[in-house]
């Protein structure tokens, strides 16, 4: 019996279907490893899906992201005033 594991991050990093997107996201504090976090839109919209990815700043809060699906890039903490207003 063979038991296959699949990352969807993984899968969505290579898919030619998907683009690169910017997205928000607000982090507990002292920790670097965020997992299944709700996202964001530049407009505050709710994304349909979650993400999880390694952090390097414990004591921020708010990240702006870029990700291709599920597949985080690369992360950057911003300010509460760069967070946009959500919906």
């Amino acid at each position: 019996m063979t038991v296959a594991f699949f990352s969807f991050d993984k899968f969505d990093r290579f898919n030619p279907l998907l683009k690169k997107e910017t997205s928000y996201a607000i982090v507990k504090l002292n920790t670097q490893y965020y997992q299944d976090l709700s996202i964001y839109s530049k407009q505050g919209e709710k994304r349909s899906y979650k993400v999880s990815f390694n952090g390097y700043n414990p004591s921020e809060q708010y990240v702006k992201l870029k990700h291709k699906g599920t597949y985080v890039e690369h992360i950057e903490y911003i300010s509460k005033q760069s967070f946009p207003s959500l919906k």
